[in-house]
């Protein structure tokens, strides 16, 4: 999964598209959901919930 989710930004930016005001969405091959990448944009808003480790 994260290297279709990488393969859709990357591809994206690659093309001119700004990730971090125009987050790429990814359409799934199996299922045909769609997902909002904008979670990883560099830009995204911080989550003072979270234990700030890497996401694995």
């Amino acid at each position: 999964m994260v290297g279709l989710f990488l393969t859709a930004i990357i591809d994206a930016c690659e093309s001119g598209r700004d990730h971090d005001t125009e987050p790429v969405q990814l359409t799934l091959p199996r299922t045909g959901l769609a997902v909002d990448l904008a979670h990883y944009s560099r830009r995204r808003r911080i989550n003072r919930d979270s234990s700030f480790s890497v996401m694995g």
